[in-house]
C-alpha cells in the first residue's frame, strides 16, 4: 500500500452486454446478462453456454478478440483524460494467465500486445514502458499497485481485458469442470471484457474517486499439515481497511464466480473479517452474476462499476472493497472512496 492517495479521473469499458461503460453498467444492474449456447464438437456433444457478445462474430477469438473489446474501453478512459492530440499514454494492464492458446497467441500476449493496442485504438501508446501483469483475476491490483508506483505526476492508464472465446481454452475449462453445467453445478460462466480507469492527480481534473488502498501478493504454498485457506486473502483485506473510516464496510466486492474452491476462501476471509465484512451492514456484490466471469478484467470492470455508481447514485455506500483472487496464488484488493 502506498500513500499518498492518487485518483480515478475517468473511465472506460467495454463488456459482452455493451460496448460503452456507462451502458455497460447499467445493462448488468437490469439483469441483461444473457447466456449463450456454444458448440465445441459439431454434433452437439459438448455444447456449453457462455456470455459472449453478438457484435462480435463468434469466428474472432483469442488475442483478436481481446483488442476489440479493449481499444474502445481505452478510447472511453483516455477520452476523458482531454489528452491532446498525438500524446503518448502509458498503459499497465492485467492479461490473462497462460493458457492452453496457440504459440502465435501467447506470443501476442507479451511485448507486442500494446504496439497492437496502439493500432486498433489508434493511440500513441508508449509500448517500451507500459506493462503487461499476465496473473488473471488479481491482474489488475498488481497493475494499479506497479502503476502508482511509476507514474509520478503523469496520468496513466490502468485496467485489464480478458476473454475466455477460444476453442482450446473452452475445451480445458470444459475438461476441467469449471464451466457451469449439468456436470459441474459449482462452475463458473466464461464471459469476456475490458475496463481501464485514468489514474492521476486531483489537482489535473476533478476526481471520479479516490484510490485510498490497494494491495498485492502471494499465498504461501499449500501443505497438507498447513492448507492455509485465504490467509493472504484475509491479511489483505483487514489492511485495507485501515484507511476506511466505516465498520463494517458499507460495500465489498468479491469477484467469486460460482467455483466451489473460490467461494471456499471467500468464506473464510469473510468470516475472519467479520467485523469489517458484516451483512446486511455490508453489501455483497457479486458482479460474476451480472457479468459472467471475466477473468483478468475483473478487477477493472469491479472498479468502472464502482466509480458509476456513484455517478448515477445506486451506491449503497461511499466507499467500496473489491477483493481478487487468481487461479494461481495470486491475491489482491482494491480499495476506492467517493469523491467528497
Amino acid at each position: 500500500m502506498s500513500p499518498p492517495r492518487r485518483s480515478i479521473l475517468s473511465v472506460g469499458a467495454a463488456t459482452a452486454l455493451a460496448p460503452g461503460a456507462l451502458s455497460s453498467v447499467l445493462a448488468a444492474r437490469a439483469g441483461k446478462l444473457a447466456n449463450r449456447s456454444f458448440d465445441l464438437a459439431s454434433d452437439g456433444s459438448k455444447r456449453i453456454g457462455t456470455t459472449r457478445a453478438r457484435r462480435i462474430p463468434d469466428e474472432v477469438v483469442g488475442v483478436e478478440r481481446m483488442l476489440r473489446f479493449a481499444a474502445p474501453a481505452l478510447r472511453e478512459a483516455a477520452a476523458g483524460l482531454g489528452l491532446a492530440d498525438g500524446a503518448r499514454v502509458r498503459v499497465f494492464c492485467a492479461l490473462p494467465e497462460p493458457r492452453p492458446l496457440p504459440e502465435e497467441e501467447e506470443k501476442r500476449l507479451g511485448a507486442g500486445f500494446f504496439e497492437a493496442l496502439g493500432r486498433v485504438s489508434e493511440l500513441d501508446i508508449d509500448a517500451h514502458r507500459s506493462v503487461a501483469v499476465r496473473i488473471g483475476h488479481a491482474g489488475f491490483a498488481t497493475a494499479l499497485e506497479l502503476a502508482l508506483a511509476a507514474s509520478g505526476d503523469t496520468p496513466v492508464l490502468v485496467g485489464g481485458v480478458d476473454s475466455y472465446h477460444h476453442p482450446r481454452v473452452l475445451e480445458h475449462l470444459l475438461e476441467s469442470k469449471r464451466i457451469l453445467s449439468e456436470d459441474a453445478h459449482g462452475g463458473m460462466v466464461p464471459s469476456e471484457g475490458a475496463a481501464f480507469l485514468a489514474v492521476g492527480s486531483a489537482s489535473q481534473r476533478p476526481a471520479l474517486a479516490t484510490i485510498a488502498a490497494q494491495a498485492s501478493g502471494k499465498e504461501l504454498p499449500k501443505t497438507w499439515e498447513e492448507p492455509r485457506v485465504a490467509e493472504l486473502l484475509t491479511d489483505l483485506v483487514a489492511l485495507s481497511a485501515g484507511p476506511l473510516s466505516a465498520r463494517p464496510l458499507g460495500w465489498v466486492l468479491p469477484d467469486i464466480n460460482g467455483e466451489r474452491h473460490r467461494a471456499k476462501e471467500w468464506d473464510f476471509c469473510s468470516v475472519r473479517c467479520s467485523d469489517l465484512i458484516s451483512p446486511p451492514k455490508t453489501e455483497i456484490t457479486r458482479l460474476t452474476e451480472a457479468w459472467g466471469d471475466t477473468g483478468a478484467a475483473t478487477g477493472a470492470l469491479a472498479a468502472v462499476h464502482v466509480v458509476l455508481a456513484w455517478q448515477t447514485g445506486f451506491s449503497p455506500a461511499p466507499h467500496a472493497l473489491l477483493t481478487l483472487a487468481s487461479e494461481g496464488d495470486e491475491r489482491g484488493i482494491v480499495a476506492l472512496e467517493a469523491p467528497t
